[in-house]
């Protein structure tokens, strides 16, 4: 998975890859998953609001069901035709692209 720092890619000395923003998971597709996930939710921005339990706590601003959404979509429809191939999910500050 890839984190962007803008909504622009950029190359060389205007690339805008965070530091700790290119992950790769192996193993079981199952575990792969499981470890995106993770890191795409520690990515993904959050506001703070009325939590279910009644108090203010951070709240994801992409819903947990959207973005394991396209990230099982990535993982699916992936191609095998290429040696080294992998899914990619890269984001962006603001979004997920």
């Amino acid at each position: 998975m890839l984190r962007y720092a803008d909504t622009f890619r950029g190359v060389g000395a205007d690339l805008q890859l965070y530091d700790d923003g290119d992950l790769r998971f192996e193993g079981p597709i199952p575990d792969q998953i499981r470890a995106a996930g993770q890191a795409v939710s520690q990515w993904t921005p959050k506001r703070r609001a009325l939590t279910a339990e009644g108090r203010f706590g951070p709240m994801p601003l992409i819903p947990d069901q959207a973005w394991l959404e396209g990230l099982v979509n990535a993982v699916i429809h992936r191609s095998y035709g290429w040696a080294g191939a992998s899914a990619s999910d890269p984001q962006a500050t603001w979004r997920l692209a």
